[in-house]
């Protein structure tokens, strides 16, 4: 083992010197191969007359032995052996080789039979041809493998399998065999490939994939497939997931071999990923009606959802953009993220919860278009803190549909969530009552011929936003675990945020001034623990379980918080209609509870007085009145 590392150790500083101290070396190399080739091939002729003649010829040919190198080398040099990149070295060297050491070797003829008497053979030229073209080539071959191919066995490498079979495998496979990281297993195919060998390894069809990764301990799954449809793709990603390795997604051959990318940079194939759907295109005159050339607002812009919703209302031109965050830091990291735009953007640390204060921000700039998605979403915190979290969301949205109104602001969006559908806990209890402190407002605005529209936008997880499952599960994961799941059985909807975002933008431009209730079509629920299981293979470990009581990093299970519920709902009724856009459904009739804005009003200020003696219970039991 102590010979191996050091050898490792010695390859390796070979590696990192500079390119024309490799050079060097090389020469010195050819130097002495050539003087080695002359030596043997007199050898090999006159070695049955003594030793003692052999060296004598050599010795009266000591003139020849000093030309060779003076003439090959710079003939060598021309023919380009020394620029040549030992690591992408292959076999056009041979002939490139060939030639040079032909045509060095008719000159040393020449030069031979010159200065020496026509006694010696002219097989010695040609024996010296011989073993110089040998060991020139080889010795290429050589040093590319020592410095570049050469495994070490036993000591520390990662086992990969390419899963592809095409010509981007093949070059992957040629890349991998000269990294001594890397150990390459061989190819994952389709059945018809099963049996082909690609650089002397086999090819393998997925059926086998459990069984090679368990035989070969793959640490790596590289995926190398292009020209593949959205389902194929996701049917792929679905099948590696169950496996315990790290898988990382090929990007374009060009771009890596350009940019010189090392494995380790691939992207690793996510949760989202695997989650992923196929991306359907936008309605681009949506995405600009509320937009292009208008004045925004969007509340809680530094949160997840407001921070994308800004990047990609900034996408479509607005006249100005106006992010509104109680938070410091967060209005801080998006205005850094947005620095670009700093003759567009506006920020203004201030609460929804502050009337006087939003509505400032609303009349001085004009606003046409408010995106309002300043909430707190957690639930058990909320759960916890109920009075802070009704006062927040309640109030805010209040004050939000107020000032809209006052201010004849042309549209305002609401963020909901399926937690609104008969909701359990007092976080979907606030977001319901706000849908329906819109949706009274929106009845007012018919009456008094005012120009806003109120659209409310359900939806329900989104993957890596603050206080989802998906980046509690990576903090875990990284610690080792165990991972925490509420329940087995427990399910939830997932989308992404950047598709959540643009389904919002569009859904709001379809607003009918009638509080519309858009319902963003999510897909089919996911349960949290097959996430969890996912993410853990995904990381390159085990499940630890009753099954496997060797694995790596357990799940377990904590039981149902309070206010949570095992499944959620988007809606909870069958009234709903498919809008213009494949992904955004319409709920039909839901202004079965409003409020004359008169009694709105009363009841906010009859909500506020009890948040302020600090009565979360009587503001629970009478907003469930409305709501149930």
């Amino acid at each position: 083992m102590f010979k191996k590392k050091l050898l490792k150790r010695i390859v390796e500083k070979l590696e990192k010197l500079p390119r024309i101290y490799k050079q060097f070396i090389m020469i010195i190399l050819d130097v002495t191969i050539l003087s080695f080739s002359l030596f043997v091939a007199f050898l090999l002729k006159l070695g049955d007359k003594g030793f003692g003649i052999v060296l004598n010829k050599i010795n009266d040919s000591l003139i020849i032995l000093i030309l060779i190198p003076l003439i090959s080398i710079p003939l060598f040099i021309k023919f380009g052996l020394y620029r040549s990149v030992l690591r992408y070295i292959g076999y056009r060297v041979i002939l490139t080789c060939f030639q040079a050491t032909t045509i060095s070797t008719a000159m040393f003829g020449f030069l031979f039979f010159l200065f020496r008497d026509q006694d010696i053979s002219r097989l010695i030229i040609i024996i010296f041809w011989f073993i110089a073209n040998t060991l020139i080539i080889s010795s290429r071959f050589l040093f590319k493998y020592l410095l570049y191919s050469i495994k070490f066995k036993g000591l520390e490498s990662k086992n990969i399998l390419i899963y592809g079979a095409g010509n981007a495998a093949f070059l992957m496979s040629d890349i991998i065999v000269k990294d001594r990281d890397y150990n390459l297993i061989g190819f994952i195919g389709r059945d018809n490939e099963r049996g082909n060998i690609i650089n002397s390894l086999p090819v393998h069809s997925s059926s086998q994939l459990d069984k090679l990764v368990s035989k070969f301990n793959v640490d790596i799954i590289l995926i190398c497939i292009s020209d593949i449809d959205f389902k194929k793709q996701n049917l792929i990603y679905n099948e590696i997931s169950n496996f315990p390795v790290e898988v990382k997604i090929v990007p374009d051959l060009s771009r890596f071999i350009k940019d010189n990318i090392s494995i380790d940079n691939f992207n690793s194939l996510s949760v989202t990923d695997v989650m992923g759907r196929k991306h359907v295109n936008p309605i681009e005159g949506l995405f600009e009606k509320n937009i292009k050339n208008k004045n925004i607002l969007i509340t809680g812009a530094g949160g997840s959802i407001g921070s994308e919703l800004s990047k990609q209302v900034l996408s479509f031109n607005p006249n100005k953009l106006i992010l509104l965050d109680h938070s410091e830091y967060a209005l801080y990291k998006i205005n850094q993220d947005l620095k670009q735009f700093e003759n567009v953007i506006s920020i203004s640390l201030s609460s929804v919860t502050s009337f006087d204060s939003l509505n400032r921000v609303v009349k001085e700039n004009n606003i046409d278009t408010i995106y309002h998605a300043a909430a707190y979403k957690h639930v058990p915190i909320v759960e916890t803190n109920p009075l802070e979290g009704l006062y927040n969301n309640i109030f805010g949205t209040y004050n939000v549909a107020k000032t809209s109104f006052l201010n004849n602001v042309s549209n305002v969006i609401f963020i909901s969530t399926d937690k609104a559908v008969v909701p359990k806990s007092i976080m979907g209890l606030s977001k319901r009552f706000s849908e329906i402190i819109l949706q009274s407002f929106q009845r007012d605005v018919e009456k008094n011929k005012n120009n806003t529209c109120y659209t409310i936008v359900r939806f329900g997880n989104v993957i890596n936003s603050a206080g989802s499952v998906v980046p509690l599960f990576e903090k875990q994961i990284k610690s080792f675990g165990p991972v925490t799941v509420t329940h087995p059985e427990v399910t939830r909807y997932f989308m992404s945020i950047k598709e959540a975002v643009e389904l919002v933008i569009q859904a709001g431009a379809m607003g009918s001034k009638k509080g519309d209730v858009f319902i963003l079509d999510m897909g089919k629920p996911v349960k949290i623990l097959d996430i969890a299981k996912k993410m853990i293979h995904l990381n390159g470990y085990k499940v630890k379980d009753s099954e496997n009581p060797k694995g790596d990093i357990l799940i377990e299970f904590t039981g149902m918080r309070k206010g949570e519920k095992l499944h959620e709902d988007l809606f909870d009724t069958n009234n709903i209609v498919q809008s213009e856009h494949p992904r955004i459904l319409k709920l039909n009739n839901n202004h079965d509870i409003l409020f004359k804005l008169i009694d709105l009003e009363k009841f906010i200020k009859f909500l506020e007085n009890k948040y302020i003696s600090g009565d979360s219970e009587t503001m629970i039991e009478e907003l469930r009145k409305y709501i149930n």
